[in-house]
């Protein structure tokens, strides 16, 4: 009986282990950015908070909340909304953008940003008025934005 019940403890704790996000820890944006905490939410257990630890900007204090995780239906990818500017004294501090996050193995990830947005199309109003076409075209790669996972072994043997 005594064997039973240290198995199942076991079982239980291996089960914790693997529950554990493996976006949660310690992360650094960009080599010398922000220095950001990524923790399970307090109030929803399905997503995960974005908290401030240290970085170039000392206004904000360290263990604020800038952002959200939450994880989508492909394994690895989830929808982020991040403080566009975390400063308290900032009144624009609310915005947040929109920001697709994916993992690159266990010690990196890739912040692509996204928009949702309306807009009107005076192209229908005016049909032959006006006929001026405006195209932005960014040749930026969309996986320069990243971070690498701080206070961690590396998974690989460095020669």
């Amino acid at each position: 009986m005594r064997a039973a019940a240290v198995i199942a403890a076991i079982a239980l704790a291996c089960m914790s282990l693997a529950a554990a996000d493996p976006l949660e820890g310690r992360w650094q944006i960009n080599g010398d950015g922000a220095l950001l905490d990524i923790r399970q939410s307090a109030e929803h257990a399905a997503s995960l908070e974005i908290a401030w630890c240290d970085g170039p900007d000392l206004t904000v204090a360290p263990g604020a909340v800038i952002g959200t995780a939450t994880p989508s239906g492909t394994p690895g990818v989830y929808d982020c909304k991040i403080a566009l500017d975390p400063r308290p004294d900032n009144p624009s501090a609310r915005r947040a953008g929109d920001f697709r996050l994916t993992l690159k193995g266990a010690d990196t990830f890739t912040l692509e940003p996204y928009r949702r947005k309306r807009s009107l199309s005076l192209w229908r109003w005016l049909p032959y008025l006006f006929r001026v076409t405006v195209i932005n075209e960014d040749n930026r790669p969309a996986d320069l934005d990243g971070a690498t996972r701080v206070g961690r072994d590396p998974q690989f043997i460095v020669i």
